[in-house]
């Protein structure tokens, strides 16, 4: 029988003494895989080809898998696989996989087996060109089989910790934890295994350790009860057993462990009765002989041996269930999009508006947990249940609300429900006039604090009580603005349709103070996303920022617009200042933590940008962007490679369909061991008009001149305004040109690219990216004398100077600038300045750069990039 095994990779075997089968296609070995996943239920022929051709016509589709099929039965067989209709199965009788194996002794209870079977992860490091289908069904069947260890790990844990035998139960919560290395319940089970074992000083030690690494990687506190735990046995006491909360009550009222021992009591006393009724069966005037008398002790034994049994069953169940039954802390809170009732579409943003304002004002609260927006917005319109969302997001109490528009009524239904109980908390109807609409949400917040047993602060009940504006009508305008703000994606007319009701609100109420920092945010984001990267724009958000801290100086939002506006001019030092005195007015804002990691990747505070991203995480913690935006790319900066994989597929896991996070990865493979097939593996998926600067890099750096000039016919003009060096459609035409060895043609597009960035530079002229290209350009035409001007500019510029995450990029232009113009000595020098220290630029980023072409054969080009090869041996410096 041949052995397949695709747990911890992918490997065939063949049967003793024959030779090892060879399959030649990538994608018959992922069919193979694929049918040892499905295993009994098999897999239809529509299914196999979605996934490995999906961007085939179906005739040559089914032709490629006959094709497959073919390799797999002429290597292992003829019945290897069989059809059964449409569907097709891995034989038993030929091949045995062993994650078929594993499913079996897991289903048969054999969890020990299970485990030994389990090598590693499914399929790891396995990939597939031009597959993403495939790749999204890997990631998701990996996390499958992974959870699927981890709870056959805990069992054995806890039938170990049943039957008393302790050492066996460290081993298995070490497995655990081996899988989950932050996971503090985990390590509490391994702890307390150990302690009961003898080996307190293991023990302590491993609970230490596990303190330090929340501390240092999370920036949390352990967990009270392992602390407590910890020094108990420091001090030598006897550790008390666990006390799992289980939710509900039975007739007698018992809870978790005080209730298993009154189950337990009962039961003894109905043996105990029972015996006496088996006892009292015996024929009346009998003598009471040895047998009539042992009988009945003999069935009272077994049934009492049965009822320990029965309990030691039900222990058991219940030490299990406290995974599925946490109660999280009733102050952690999430506040689930509002239903919108309103018949009339006008009305519509109300919903919108209160359940963003009602996160802002419980984001004041110090004594609550509120999970962010993005985290709950999730949910919306998703049949998930209340238990669900609740483990899901960690917390202990979901505020859920309807929002109706009649006429001039505002009517509002607010629940506050537990979401392991389903049991209403506390429950208000409001039914007011529209201009009554801040009281609502005022009155919602503070009932909602009391209602999970949370003290406000006076300084807390004040923000939360004092209306922002007396008009009535500006509210209403701020209200809308913010719905059209919050939409997803941050697309132009969104904004500018923000940006005019905002501008309503101020005009309405020139002293609103939040109708002014929120003009201002909007200014700055479309500044940022480069819709309009004019110093006009720039002068706008920083002018109603400005104003918003004259209003009101320790108003959260204030204080976060002009920090962003400092971030805006390179002031980041200014910028963090702003963003952490923001933090005692608004101590939830997942947004604000954003802010703070992004202001100290700029200073380079590594392990600060590290830690604000956790604390956002903790905040929002199904908010794809953080993963990817803030803990993703400064893993990526700062060449933890494989730590920022795992941060761009956990936002791939949460937005399947964000795209950009497939090219995240495919870039982490090309800076971290200058493997293209991954990248060009998600953006074959992907039409060119949606990520068009990742398409052109991708086959410029592939160094495919004439798929990148084919591109360039198709898509068009739209290509300047990027922010890649390259950001115009000469440009990449001009490289594609010189690629292909066509001088004439490159000197040409050259041309007409140096023309149309001077023009941008003159719109824009504190613009690095145009700089940095024009400066290029005018290299590539033996302009050196006004390539080397452009240089010096992007030497002393602010970004350059004081950026120490987006200066690197300016540097890297400086350095393609300075090796087309001549000035090899001064470019080596900034190229090793950037091998060095954190940043994109690997030994083989400059491999695929056609700007490095000229001093490919440099001998000190070469030394460096012979040094300075192994890139993620460094990230762990910084």
């Amino acid at each position: 029988m041949y052995q397949l095994r695709v747990l911890g990779g992918f490997a065939l075997q063949a049967p003793s003494g024959t030779a090892a089968p060879c399959l030649p296609q990538r994608r018959a070995q992922a069919a193979l895989a694929v049918l040892a996943v499905c295993g009994d239920l098999g897999c239809t022929r529509e299914r196999l080809i979605t996934l490995l051709w999906p961007e085939s016509d179906e005739v040559h589709s089914r032709h490629s898998l006959r094709d497959v099929l073919t390799d797999v039965r002429r290597a292992l067989g003829a019945s290897a696989v069989r059809s059964e209709g449409d569907r097709l199965l891995l034989y038993g009788g030929v091949v045995e996989s062993d994650v078929y194996v594993f499913t079996q002794e897991l289903g048969a209870g054999r969890d020990e087996d299970a485990v030994r079977v389990y090598r590693g992860p499914l399929l790891d490091g396995f990939h597939v060109d031009g597959a993403p289908e495939f790749e999204r069904w890997l990631d998701a069947e990996r996390a499958r089989l992974a959870r699927e260890l981890v709870d056959a790990l805990v069992g054995l844990a806890e039938r170990a910790e049943a039957s008393g035998a302790w050492r066996s139960a460290a081993g298995w919560w070490a497995r655990a934890v081996e899988q989950d290395p932050l996971n503090s319940h985990f390590v509490l089970q391994q702890v307390r295994a150990l302690a009961a074992h003898g080996d307190r000083a293991n023990a302590i030690k491993l609970a230490d350790a596990h303190a330090r690494r929340l501390r240092a990687e999370l920036d949390l506190e352990p967990d009270s009860e392992l602390l407590a735990k910890v020094e108990r046995i420091r001090r030598d006491l006897p550790t008390p057993p666990d006390r799992p909360v289980i939710t509900g009550t039975g007739p007698r009222g018992g809870h978790g462990a005080a209730g298993l021992e009154g189950r337990l009591r009962e039961g003894l006393e109905r043996a105990e009765h029972l015996a006496e009724r088996v006892a009292d069966l015996t024929v009346p005037g009998a003598p009471p002989t040895g047998a009539s008398m042992r009988w009945p002790r003999r069935l009272a034994w077994t049934v009492l041996v049965s009822v320990v049994a029965l309990a030691g069953i039900v222990a058991v169940r219940e030490r299990s269930a406290r995974h599925a039954a946490v109660h999280y802390p009733r102050t952690a809170i999430a506040v689930l999009p509002f239903q919108n009732l309103s018949g009339d579409s006008a009305h519509a943003y109300f919903a919108g508006g209160l359940h963003d304002e009602l996160l802002t004002q419980l984001a004041k609260v110090s004594a609550l947990k509120v999970i962010g927006r993005t985290s709950v917005i999730a949910y919306q319109g998703t049949p998930t249940s209340l238990r669900r969302i609740g483990e899901e997001l960690g917390v202990g109490s979901i505020v859920e609300a309807t929002v109706q528009v009649v006429q001039n009524r505002l009517r509002v239904t607010v629940h506050l429900v537990d979401p392991v109980t389903q049991t209403h908390v506390w429950t208000e109807h409001y039914d007011r006039t529209l201009g009554d609409v801040f009281a609502v949400e005022s009155d919602i917040a503070q009932r909602v604090v009391a209602a999970v047993g949370a003290a406000l602060t006076e300084a807390e009940a004040s923000a939360i009580a004092n209306a922002p504006t007396k008009s009535a009508e500006a509210y209403r305008f701020y209200l809308q603005g913010l719905e059209y703000w919050r939409r997803p994606g941050e697309a132009r007319e969104n904004l500018a349709f923000a940006q005019q009701l905002y501008q309503r609100a101020v005009d309405l109420d020139p002293g609103f103070a939040a109708a002014h920092a929120s003009l201002s945010l909007v200014h700055g984001d479309i500044y940022i996303d480069h819709y309009d990267p004019s110093p006009k724009r720039l002068a706008a958000q920083r002018l109603e920022a400005e104003t918003a801290v004259r209003l009101a100086p320790d108003l959260p939002l204030a204080q976060l617009a002009i920090g962003v506006v400092d971030y805006s001019l390179h002031r980041y030092e200014r910028a963090l200042a702003e963003f952490e005195a923001a933090l005692s007015g608004a101590p939830n804002d997942a947004q604000l933590w954003e802010w703070i990691g992004f202001a100290n990747r700029r200073l380079g505070n590594w392990d600060s940008v590290l830690a604000a991203a956790h604390h956002a995480i903790q905040l929002d913690p199904r908010n794809a962007g953080l993963f990817e935006g803030v803990l993703g790319y400064t893993l990526q900066f700062t060449r933890r490679y494989p730590e920022a994989l795992a941060a761009f597929r956990q936002a791939l896991s949460l937005t399947p369909d964000f795209v950009r996070d497939h090219a995240d990865i495919g870039w982490t493979y090309v800076m971290w061991k200058g493997r293209f097939d991954t990248l060009r593996a998600a953006l074959g998926a992907v039409p060119l008009a949606i990520l068009p600067e990742h398409h052109l890099q991708a086959l410029l750096r592939g160094r495919q001149a004439d798929s990148l000039l084919g591109a360039l016919r198709a898509i068009g003009d739209n290509v300047s305004g990027l922010q890649e060096l390259y950001a115009t459609r000469a440009t990449y035409a001009a490289w594609a040109h010189l690629l292909r060895g066509d001088s004439a043609a490159a000197h040409s597009a050259f041309d007409s690219a140096q023309a149309e960035l001077e023009a941008l530079e003159r719109a824009n002229p504190d613009d690095w990216r145009q700089h940095g290209a024009r400066g290029l350009a005018l290299a590539a035409l033996g302009r050196r004398s006004d390539a080397l001007r452009e240089a010096r500019w992007l030497e002393q510029s602010e970004l350059y100077r004081r950026d120490k995450f987006g200066g690197t990029w300016a540097a890297e232009a400086r350095a393609e600038i300075l090796v087309r113009a001549g000035e090899t000595g001064a470019a080596l020098d900034e190229i090793e300045r950037l091998l060095r220290g954190p940043g994109r630029v690997t030994v083989y980023w400059l491999q695929c750069d056609p700007a490095m072409d000229p001093i490919r054969s440099d001998s000190r080009f070469q030394a460096l990039l012979a040094k300075y090869a192994n890139p993620e041996a460094r990230g762990a410096g910084y």
